[in-house]
């Protein structure tokens, strides 16, 4: 699956900063945020393949990278199997990967110096 619509639309609007990055070599952030900044893709699938969201990623990283978010600054946190109304609530992880995560962004935006 790819991204749904909502994240389709933030990712064409994004085409304004590919334009300033590429075409008008200007930044997109200002110097003092470089290395400062993380990009989170948070998505969730009814579907329960292992590899339901491996079409999305690539988006994902296109978009982050156009907006100044290296790699190593990208987290994921994708949950599938969740399909109905509520199934989120009674997904055996997604609770504590969420958890996790946000604990593990607080970490390093404190190590990078963001507070």
């Amino acid at each position: 699956m790819g991204l749904t619509a909502q994240a389709k639309v933030l990712v064409d609007r994004s085409q304004v900063f590919c334009t300033r990055k590429y075409a008008l070599r200007l930044p997109v952030v200002p110097p003092e945020r470089k290395g400062k900044r993380v990009g989170i893709f948070i998505s969730t699938a009814g579907q329960t393949w292992e590899n339901v969201f491996d079409a999305a990623i690539p988006s994902v990283k296109c978009f982050f990278n156009v907006i100044d978010v290296r790699e190593k600054d990208t987290r994921y946190l994708m949950v599938n199997g969740v399909d109905e109304k509520g199934a989120i609530d009674r997904h055996p992880t997604a609770l504590q990967d969420a958890e996790a995560l946000a604990g593990e962004v607080i970490a390093h935006l404190r190590e990078v110096g963001v507070t």
